[in-house]
């Protein structure tokens, strides 16, 4: 979008995901960035709910400082601070540089 703020996720297809998953297996949330920790918050709640087993957590980008929910990845690729913004892969800064085919980030107080 064009904001400089985590625009937060709503989950959807939250009911087919509890229609299909095995709650006898154990289940892995994969996600690109976390950031408030509003959706791995959100989505891992719901899973510990409908599953029967553990439910893990796994990131690449793990952006510490904006944290609104108690939760911390279980596993991450990469951890960030707040000084720079994550662009590409879908990840954008005011609408620009999601269609990059790679990761970086851009420094956003020039």
């Amino acid at each position: 979008g064009n904001s400089t703020e985590s625009q937060g996720t709503t989950i959807y297809g939250y009911d087919f995901l509890a229609e299909n998953i095995d709650i006898d297996s154990p289940s892995v949330i994969v996600d690109d960035l976390m950031d408030s920790g509003e959706t791995l918050y959100n989505l891992t709640e719901k899973l510990e709910i409908t599953s029967n087993k553990e439910v893990y957590s796994a990131v690449l980008l793990d952006k510490l400082g904006k944290r609104h929910m108690q939760i911390e990845p279980d596993f991450n690729c990469f951890i960030l601070d707040d000084k720079r913004w994550v662009v590409g892969y879908g990840m954008d800064y005011m609408g620009l540089y999601r269609g990059l085919d790679y990761v970086g980030t851009i420094n956003t107080d020039l």
